[in-house]
């Protein structure tokens, strides 16, 4: 097949196609500020009682640059603290940061991540009731590109097959790295050498040697 899981788990996500509600805070461009920064800020924005914006605390800090929790709902219980405090409340604050900015944030794995996605698309969406079947049951069969598995299993045709993964490519696998995006470190050279009226000439770069006192 042309469309490769490397393809999905990298896609351009330019356009999702998500509906979005009116009153959601967007992303609008480049930012300065940390992903934490950001959720932080919406949760200043978004009713929660005491305990629950605590628990939210920890959630929102234990999510990392790419938007996944790097803690199980388990661990974070524990960080917590809160006497009283059920697991199944950890994983209900979860899931309303979920719905923040950008969408899918706080989620536990890819799956997690792209199914939460999915459910906000229209319900006419073309493919997508395939696309939550095979991120639900064969996942793992993308991973491997064993897609005649996935063609065997879900009886879809190899043509509807990429009809769906091209949804699924709509889809943002990382949602957290549009508010962190990698930063491109440029290298300061010590020193340059040029020629100069046919002579080598070395000279030390200022700013370079500023940088390293």
């Amino acid at each position: 097949m042309d469309t490769t899981w490397d393809d999905v788990y990298s896609a351009n996500t330019g356009n999702t196609g998500i509906a979005v509600d009116d009153d959601m805070p967007i992303y609008q461009g480049e930012t300065t500020q940390s992903l934490q920064d950001y959720l932080v800020w919406q949760l200043d924005l978004t009713p929660f009682t005491e305990t629950d914006r605590a628990i939210a605390l920890a959630i929102i800090d234990a999510v990392d640059d790419y938007g996944y929790l790097t803690l199980s709902c388990e661990d974070i219980l524990e960080s917590v603290d809160i006497e009283d405090v059920e697991l199944d409340e950890v994983e209900a604050v979860r899931k309303r940061i979920q719905q923040f900015d950008p969408l899918g944030i706080a989620s536990l794995n890819l799956q997690d991540c792209l199914l939460l996605q999915l459910a906000t698309f229209p319900e006419d969406t073309p493919w997508l009731a395939e696309a939550k079947l095979v991120l639900t049951h064969h996942i793992d069969q993308l991973g491997n590109r064993d897609y005649k598995l996935v063609i065997k299993e879900t009886k879809l045709k190899e043509a509807e097959l990429r009809e769906v993964l091209k949804l699924i490519q709509q889809l943002d696998p990382r949602p957290g790295s549009k508010i962190t995006p990698d930063e491109t470190e440029y290298v300061v050279p010590d020193v340059s050498v040029f020629k100069d009226r046919g002579k080598w000439v070395v000279q030390i770069n200022p700013d370079s040697f500023l940088s390293s006192r």
